[in-house]
């Protein structure tokens, strides 16, 4: 074991073992050595100072070991290594820390307590000289970064890479052995293989003989002369100067070298990048550092022998002489007089050597903000996928993400950019919902998922599933009320309501969904606002009470309260339940108190999760609107629904047992505590634009007793909102008034006119036929024909198109054909 392998836990019995510290009289110095006459800095030394100009002052890197009062001068030590052949090597500072956490003294009321983590993301550059510069687009946290710059998304890897080329590359704590930082160069690990050791260091434990795909991407880059944008965080600890910011974008390196090295006794792979414009200096430079001259291309120059047993060319990398670096070739690694990792560094030419890049920069570091000319040229609404991405703030250059629905809010220094939204028209929203269905409805459940009869609900097809336990005893239903063009037309119908709620403030932000506050903060995909009684769940926000609410959401509310209350008295359902379990009762229905409000641009979605909070009733009632969706139910991965995870499956997941297209007006009710113990759901949208309006109710008994209080009142409809009750049929009520003015006198009108136009008494019969596009069963025909001679006499509907929906009814149903 390695001095740099051991841990504080061994204290000083553990480094006797490993290692013997001798006194000796004279100061040692760490000493620069020679390759081919020429002076170099060690990397190893962290020391900051351009290569150009020979350090002005050198610090023993053991100053800070502790000593006993035998070994004299503290800074003169020498430890001799458990290595081949007892070589008595100076310690290179990587491997000092370890040994300066063991000799470090242990105070009292440390004996016998872990010690706190620091945190991962931490500033390394403290001591580090300032930098002549500054960067000209920075972040503070890495979504930042991945949402604004084109040529950087990779939230956990180092290097971002797309169809196989490498576009960016980020430089943080991870350090290597044999990486190297300095205002030209860049050298970096970027293979696999990595695990942590004993202390929590990441360390190379896996041979990467065969190139991977990361591997690949870099020679790609270097191939096809590919501008590679770098990226310095705070906690790379051989920057040469200090970060400003914890993110910093340095500039547009070239990949100028690719080859296997060894770290950790383990085969790996290494990237030299090279600085593309070197005609200026780097902002990154330290203050006070001599400047380099303009570069020359031809002077110094590695030289490249070939392996005379693999016959492969390598350049000549190290201080130790040239090896070949073929990682297939039993020759790999193998030095003429052998090498000492402790000091294996790199030579003078190979860090020093300049090449010319022939290849094209053919974007700016920071992205042009989009502009108005931009919308009307895309012929764009502002909600597209594009405008959902950050922007590099033109006040303070910082990235920022998009946190609110209808602008830009920099996070950093509090300016504001916005674009023009225009209303999305209900036909562009929902023209590509044919995309995801081949017809009105499409359901896919497993054989856990039981699916009972569909039948009609007012104006609705209804479609009920069961969902089962570990036992297969039901737990809960799922409800949707499928939605038709007759519905979606009523005056205060899922058409006006997608207009309105574009037109209201309705105050929609992304919120943290994890690390809230730190670098690694990662906000939702989706918008949201909460109306009500506050809802606490996994996503922290602010909630107003419905007082304050637009009207969209009390109308909203009222339509799902309707289907909530109709789900929990079907008695088909209460029989279905019986099946399983002979002492279920069904719960009586508990009024919403709460909505959540989301919205969702082109491309956004919301993961996995469940329902499950405390706080929350039984139901849950969502209203779509907008662009169709996919929502599907799995169940949790630590359950034995559908057996245990699999091996090798690392997040525990299963496949999905139930998934529901939902459309432009479709209620979904669910109900059930156990379906949220046992399952969880997910929601992709197929459009442009959707939202989406959940309910629930919030038990005020389980909140604290200073919050009971405010989630009651907060949960009170205002005076005036019985204007919007709903029962399901065509009897939406709408008034010719300001919609905000709850308090108002009502003036009331029904969608109901017997005297409509026959264009539109037409139009309306064939929506209400479009509710049996598809074979029904025989006593739903026979009601619907009922409901349709009722509107006939009420004179809702044309006599001749009523008359020739009921025949078509009446007539034997023939399948529609496979397309």
């Amino acid at each position: 074991m390695s001095s740099d392998r051991i841990t504080r836990s061994g204290k000083r019995a553990c480094l006797a073992a490993e290692a013997e510290i001798l006194p000796i009289d004279t100061a040692v110095s760490p000493v620069t050595p020679k390759v081919n006459g020429s002076e170099f800095t060690s990397r190893n030394s962290r020391d900051s100072t351009p290569l150009s100009s020979p350090p002005s002052s050198i610090v023993s890197p053991f100053s800070s070991v502790r000593s006993s009062p035998s070994t004299g001068n503290k800074d003169s030590l020498i430890i001799k290594l458990g290595i081949s052949g007892d070589k008595l090597a100076a310690v290179s500072p990587h491997r000092i820390e370890p040994l300066r956490r063991i000799l470090a003294p242990i105070s009292p009321s440390q004996k016998g307590q872990k010690q706190p983590a620091e945190p991962y993301h931490s500033n390394a550059l403290q001591d580090k000289p300032a930098p002549i510069g500054k960067p000209t687009v920075w972040a503070a946290k890495r979504q930042q970064l991945c949402e604004t710059l084109p040529y950087y998304k990779a939230y956990q890897s180092a290097a971002y890479t797309s169809e196989g080329v490498v576009y960016g590359f980020m430089c943080d704590k991870e350090v290597g052995v044999r990486d190297r930082f300095d205002d030209q160069i860049l050298i970096s690990r970027i293979g696999g293989g990595r695990s942590q050791d004993e202390t929590g260091k990441m360390v190379q434990t896996k041979d990467q003989v065969k190139k991977t795909a990361r591997v690949l991407a870099f020679e790609q880059s270097k191939e096809l002369k590919v501008p590679v944008a770098i990226i310095a965080g705070q906690g790379n600890s051989i920057a040469p100067s200090k970060m400003p910011h914890y993110y910093n974008v340095l500039d547009y390196f070239h990949v100028t070298d690719v080859w296997a090295d060894v770290n950790n006794g383990c085969k790996t792979w290494m990237a030299r990048m090279e600085k593309i414009n070197l005609y200026e200096p780097s902002w990154w430079s330290p203050q006070e550092s001599k400047l380099r001259s303009y570069p020359d291309f031809a002077n110094p120059e590695a030289r490249t022998l070939n392996c005379q047993i693999c016959g492969v060319g390598s350049k000549c990398i190290y201080n130790q002489g040239w090896a070949c670096l073929n990682p297939e070739c039993k020759e790999f690694f193998q030095f003429a007089d052998g090498f000492d990792d402790s000091t294996l560094d790199y030579n003078s030419d190979f860090l020093n050597e300049r090449t010319s890049f022939n290849g094209y920069i053919t974007s700016h570091l920071s992205p042009p903000l989009l502009t108005e000319e931009d919308l009307t040229a895309m012929h764009a609404y502002g909600i597209e996928e594009v405008f959902k991405k950050g922007i590099v703030c033109p006040s303070c250059q910082g990235c920022t993400r998009r946190r609110d629905w209808a602008f830009w809010d920099c996070e950093n220094c509090g300016a504001r950019y916005q674009l023009p939204q225009r209303p999305v028209p209900i036909a562009d929203a929902t023209a590509d919902g044919s995309k995801v269905r081949d017809s009105p409805v499409k359901f896919i459940f497993g054989n856990a998922v039981r699916s009972l009869n569909p039948q009609i609900v007012g104006q609705y097809k209804v479609y009920d599933f069961v969902l089962p336990d570990e036992k297969g005893v039901n737990i809960g239903n799922i409800r949707i009320y499928k939605s038709n063009a007759f519905i979606n037309g009523q005056v205060d119908g899922p058409d006006d309501l997608f207009r309105e709620i574009q037109e209201a403030d309705c105050g929609l932000k992304r919120n943290p969904v994890r690390q809230k506050g730190a670098v690694g903060e990662i906000l939702t995909s989706h918008w949201t606002a909460n109306w009500g009684a506050p809802y606490k769940f996994a996503v922290a926000q602010i909630s107003k009470p419905f007082s304050e609410a637009p009207a969209v959401v009390i109308k909203s509310l009222k339509r799902m309260t309707w289907a909530g209350e109709r789900a929990l008295t079907d008695d088909a359902v209460t029989q279905e339940f019986l099946s399983t379990n002979p002492n279920y009762a069904q719960e009586a229905f508990t009024p919403f108190n709460e909505v959540l409000s989301l919205g969702y641009f082109e491309k956004s979605d919301i993961d996995y999760h469940d329902d499950g909070e405390k706080e929350l009733g039984a139901t849950v009632a969502t209203l779509s609107l907008g662009c169709s969706a996919t929502m599907a139910f799995r169940p949790k991965g630590k359950n034995l629904i559908q057996g245990p995870p699999q091996k090798g499956n690392m997040k525990g997941t299963k496949k999905d047992v139930l998934k529901l297209t939902l459309e432009h007006g479709d209620i979904m009710v669910m109900h059930g505590r156990e379906i949220q113990k046992l399952y969880d759901h997910a929601v992709i949208p197929h459009g442009k634009v959707r939202f989406a309006l959940t309910c629930r109710h919030i038990r005020p008994e389980t909140l604290p007793q200073g919050e009971r209080a405010y989630a009651v009142s907060a949960g009170q409809l205002p005076l005036g909102s019985e204007r919007w009750d709903y029962d399901g049929d065509l009897n939406a009520m709408h008034i010719d008034q300001d919609l905000g003015d709850l308090n108002a006198t009502p003036v009331v009108r029904k969608t109901r006119a017997s005297k409509a136009e026959p264009a539109v008494r037409k139009s309306r019969a064939l929506a209400l036929a479009s509710v049996v596009q598809k074979p029904t069963a025989e006593e739903l025909k026979s009601e619907l024909v009922d409901q349709m001679k009722t509107r006939l006499q009420a004179g809702e509907i044309d006599e001749e198109a009523a008359t020739e929906v009921i025949e078509t009814l009446q007539a034997p149903q023939v399948k529609d054909k496979e397309e």
